[in-house]
């Protein structure tokens, strides 16, 4: 794939071949050759050596001695230069006028697309034709084609078929696919650029609040918005915007951060309270559900409570409920404790579902999830002969 500035690929785009040179030379040529020389104006010949008029010579003498050349020198009247000078300015109008009846031919990945005057209409329709390509009012920074742009003086006479500016730049943007409907990638993709205003908003100021569980957030003060200067660089694919990046150049205004109070109650060991983003309180079962089903095919560790490196059964049980700020208890026989029991019949999901040595959560329909030695984090059948208790954890 070709890359390169829009203003070089064109340069080097319409750079013509030194075959078309010479065919314009051979033009200009045969122009030449059948311009009719001026036969009443002549040179006038001065013949230095008629002045002196010598005598005969002698047969003998002029045979032992070879002829000597006589001088000349030749002089253009003014009238013979004006005739001259008319001939060439005859010869170069004549010239001009047959080679611009020779256009110039656009082609597009070998394929010709159309014929303009000149090579000026060409370089002017390319860039219309990839401009009209670009996100509108933004400055063309690269190019990538799949196919080649090459312009040529055609080997033919054609006046015909020489389409305007504006026409052939329309004729480059559908070669490109520009008009096509479900065109497949590829052809031209365009990196463009604009320097605009954009408000922003200041990252926000953190303070903790101990009384708080661990997830909620509280507004203390409110911030403002900034105004800043950024560079807009859009890349478009056939004329179809792919995608937008920004960078800011300079701040026109500060603007104001807010202050944002983040609760540490209950926060997970090896979590930090500023960027700590689990679930707050749970208000319902569901919810809870919802969180443990994205640990799904976390690994078994015998005492784990990790949910990267391993978990054990109550491991898991400890390890979701803490990330809504609750401490479960780390044994079989206080979790069978914990909370309040209910009847397995009256079940909801998010209850703890207790074996005699084993435990999960309920997520409804007869099944819970938990974690097993033999596959890790998964979701299994309630056995309801095994329940020793099911205990609720009351909801906020």
């Amino acid at each position: 794939m070709a890359e390169m500035d829009l203003e070089k690929m064109i340069n080097e785009t319409l750079e013509e071949t030194s075959e078309t040179e010479s065919e314009t030379m051979e033009v200009i040529a045969e122009i030449e050759n059948e311009t009719p020389e001026a036969e009443s104006e002549t040179p006038e010949v001065i013949d230095e050596a008629e002045s002196e008029a010598p005598e005969a010579p002698d047969e003998s003498i002029a045979e032992s001695k070879a002829p000597e050349k006589k001088k000349r020198r030749f002089r253009l009247t003014p009238k013979a230069l004006l005739i001259s000078a008319a001939s060439l300015c005859l010869v170069c109008g004549a010239a001009v006028g047959v080679l611009s009846m020779f256009p110039y031919e656009i082609y597009v990945g070998g394929e010709h697309v159309c014929s303009v005057k000149s090579r000026e209409d060409a370089s002017d329709a390319i860039a219309i034709a990839l401009g009209s390509m670009a996100v509108e009012g933004t400055r063309v920074k690269i190019v990538k084609s799949d196919e080649d742009i090459s312009v040529s003086r055609s080997k033919e006479i054609n006046t015909s078929d020489v389409l305007s500016v504006d026409e052939a730049a329309i004729c480059v943007s559908d070669a490109f696919c520009g008009s096509k409907e479900g065109c497949e990638p590829g052809g031209v993709t365009i990196i463009s650029s604009e320097i605009g205003e954009k408000a922003f908003t200041p990252d926000p100021e953190y303070v903790r609040d101990d009384s708080m569980p661990a997830g909620y957030a509280r507004t203390v003060e409110e911030g403002e918005d900034g105004l800043g200067q950024y560079r807009f660089t859009y890349t478009t694919v056939n004329g179809v915007e792919q995608g937008t990046d920004e960078v800011m150049l300079s701040v026109i205004e500060e603007g104001k951060s807010e202050v944002i109070a983040k609760g540490t109650r209950g926060l997970p060991p090896g979590e930090d309270w500023q960027t700590y983003e689990g679930d707050p309180i749970f208000s319902s079962g569901p919810a809870l559900v919802s969180t443990a089903k994205k640990y799904i095919g976390a690994p078994y560790k015998w005492g784990g409570t990790n949910l990267k490196t391993g978990v054990s059964c109550i491991g898991f049980v400890k390890a979701i409920y803490a990330k809504y700020g609750i401490k479960i208890p780390m044994s079989h026989p206080m979790l069978k404790k914990f909370g309040v029991g209910v009847a397995y019949e009256n079940a909801q999901p998010g209850d703890i579902i207790c074996y005699k040595e084993h435990t999960g959560i309920y997520i409804g329909n007869g099944k819970m999830i938990d974690a097993a030695s033999n596959r890790g984090v998964g979701i299994a059948r309630v056995r309801p002969g095994m329940v020793v208790t099911v205990r609720r954890v009351p909801r906020s």
